[in-house]
């Protein structure tokens, strides 16, 4: 359980959390291996429950929700409501808690019972994945790839004009002498083909101003501006 860490802005860093969340979801067998001891396979039953805010700098613990990791992570909205019973004294907290472990059973038992609905159903993780729609645009506006779309809007400055052309030439005028984004440009797009990347990205998820065509095997993009 992850509650209010200190997240990371550095993509790279959360892009290897997300490796570890896959790892988490899709490999069942984990190799254990203790001090001065042979080591062995285990197949744990093991959840990760991240909880935060849902304030940029809270959601940087996050990592970008790509294609590879959105079917293996189920991202809900908690809303502040009425508590069901009094808790403001030590006496009322306790009486709480010790009204929801004698409905647990009861709970279990339900869960047990249920069966998932046939258009929730998941071939591969048991049930469909649910993403928020409030927390998924929160998370896509601090996403890599929606702040290369933020910095080519302050290169090209209202350009009523598209843009087309390859990736790494769209690279070459973001972070060249001449670009008023060189500096965020570079710390943005420091590996490499990263740019072709963040597009292709931007083309699912913002059709609107991102598309590419192949001419001749060369991937072009086309960049409409607002």
């Amino acid at each position: 359980m992850i509650e209010d860490d200190v997240g990371s802005f550095d993509i790279r860093a959360r892009r290897h959390f997300g490796a570890y969340l896959k790892q988490f979801t899709a490999n069942e067998g984990v190799q254990h291996h203790a001090k001065n001891r042979q080591g062995m396979t285990l197949k744990p039953f093991w959840r990760v429950s991240i909880s935060c805010n849902d304030e940029p700098e809270s959601l940087m613990i996050l990592p970008p929700i790509d294609e590879s990791l959105s079917d293996k992570v189920i991202i809900f909205q908690a809303k502040k409501k009425p508590m069901p019973m009094p808790t403001q004294t030590d006496e009322e907290r306790a009486a709480f808690q010790t009204k929801l472990r004698t409905e647990l059973p009861a709970y279990l038992g339900y869960l047990l019972k249920m069966e998932i609905p046939e258009k929730l159903r998941s071939p591969r993780y048991g049930v469909e994945t649910y993403h928020n729609p409030e927390v998924l645009k929160a998370m896509n506006e601090i996403a890599p790839e929606f702040q290369l779309l933020e910095l080519i809007d302050q290169h090209f400055n209202e350009s009523n004009k598209p843009w087309r052309g390859k990736s790494s030439e769209l690279e070459a005028e973001l972070t060249g002498q001449d670009s008023n984004v060189c500096s965020q440009a570079r710390k943005l797009l420091h590996a490499p083909n990263a740019c072709g990347w963040y597009l292709t990205r931007l083309e699912v998820k913002a059709s609107h101003r991102v598309k590419s065509s192949m001419n001749n095997g060369t991937k072009r993009y086309t960049i409409l501006f607002p």
